[in-house]
């Protein structure tokens, strides 16, 4: 089975702040880069896509490293595409991984700031939900839409895509994630984009 690739979302989505560590292609530096190659030796840097490097000069320092199709970190590592859930507490990033027959394993990362940790989230949080949309759409598009306009096709696509995500957004709700309140804030935002 092919592993999915991510790339273009985390091209996207990953966020992009040297001041907290946080580094996209193409804007890797060879400072930082170097040692993400150090932490991870079996990584090339063609590989890299993006990376979190945290701590500094005094302590402890390590890096989240991001390639198309993985995660790496300093206990190991863990395929996007097994993502299941993610949250924070406090500076603490806290990841559910599908390791294995269903099985989820709780991997726990320690950022420098807890807006770091809150930022990581967020870009992870979409790694589990947008493709799974994006894929929808790619596929209903040019079936569905074949004899309508380009400036129509648009909107119809806008509307499928905040459909699609209410859909997910209802999933969380159901899964505890979120509570009715950000549900019902988040969809009238959603809906209000129409």
């Amino acid at each position: 089975m092919n592993t999915p690739e991510f790339s273009d979302l985390i091209a996207r989505k990953f966020p992009l702040d040297e001041k907290r560590g946080l580094y996209r292609q193409p804007q890797l530096p060879n400072g930082p880069l170097a040692k993400v190659l150090n932490d991870y030796t079996r990584l090339r840097q063609k590989e890299i896509q993006a990376f979190y490097r945290y701590g500094g000069l005094v302590g402890s320092s390590g890096s989240l490293v991001l390639t198309p199709t993985h995660c790496h970190h300093p206990r190991g590592q863990f395929a996007l595409q097994d993502l299941r859930g993610v949250g924070h507490e406090g500076k603490v990033l806290q990841f559910q991984v599908n390791m294995s027959s269903g099985n989820l394993t709780g991997v726990d990362f320690r950022c420098d700031s807890e807006a770091d940790a809150r930022l990581l989230a967020d870009f992870f949080d979409h790694l589990i939900y947008a493709p799974q949309a994006d894929s929808l759409l790619q596929d209903a598009a040019p079936k569905t839409y074949a004899g309508y306009s380009p400036e129509a096709v648009q909107w119809l696509e806008i509307r499928d895509e905040v459909l699609r995500t209410i859909d997910l957004l209802a999933q969380r709700f159901q899964d505890g994630r979120l509570n009715l309140l950000e549900y019902e804030e988040k969809k009238a935002d959603l809906l209000s984009r129409l």
